[in-house]
C-alpha cells in the first residue's frame, strides 16, 4: 500500500450549507460527477462523532487506456458541523479515499477546501490519484455552474 494526498480549493455561488448538502447526498452528486453513473442509499449507521453516517453503493465509469470500466463501490458521507463533511470510499482493490471538506461563507458564494488523502495499492496510486483530482475539480465546476 502507499499514500498520496491532494487538496482543491474552490469558488462556488452558493450558500456553504446548501452545497455541503448536495456533496454529502452522493445521489444529488450523479448529476455533477464526472464519474458516477448510479447511486444506491444503503441503510445509515453511526460515525465515529456519534453522528448518523449515510452509506451509498456507488458505481462510476472509468477509462483505463482503451477500456471502459464500471465498478460499484461502498462510500459514506457524515456531516459533523454546519461547515464539515467527511467522505469515504472503499473500493477495489484496496483502493481508500479520505476526504474532509471544510465550507466558508465567501462574499457572494462559498469556498470550499477539500483535502483528500488516498491509500492504495502503488501500481494504482499516481492513477487513482490524477482522476480523482480531475472528477473533484470538475465536480465544482458543474455544481458552480448549475446552482
Amino acid at each position: 500500500m502507499a499514500r498520496t494526498t491532494f487538496s482543491v480549493t474552490s469558488f462556488v455561488a452558493g450558500q456553504p450549507q446548501a452545497i455541503r448538502d448536495i456533496i454529502a447526498s452522493f445521489d444529488q452528486l450523479v448529476a455533477y460527477h464526472p464519474l458516477i453513473v448510479h447511486v444506491e442509499e444503503i441503510p445509515s449507521d453511526v460515525g465515529e462523532q456519534g453522528a448518523p453516517r449515510r452509506r451509498y453503493h456507488v458505481t462510476d465509469r472509468l477509462r483505463l487506456g482503451p477500456f471502459l470500466i464500471k465498478f460499484t463501490y461502498l462510500a459514506t458521507s457524515l456531516i459533523t458541523g454546519d461547515h464539515t463533511l467527511y467522505c469515504e470510499a472503499f473500493q477495489s482493490p484496496g483502493v481508500h479515499l479520505m476526504i474532509h471538506y471544510t465550507f466558508f461563507a465567501d462574499g457572494e458564494g462559498a469556498r470550499i477546501e477539500e483535502q483528500c488523502d488516498i491509500d492504495a495499492p502503488w501500481l494504482l496510486l499516481r492513477t487513482v490519484r490524477r482522476q480523482a483530482e480531475q472528477a473533484h475539480r470538475q465536480t465544482m465546476r458543474e455544481i458552480d455552474h448549475y446552482l
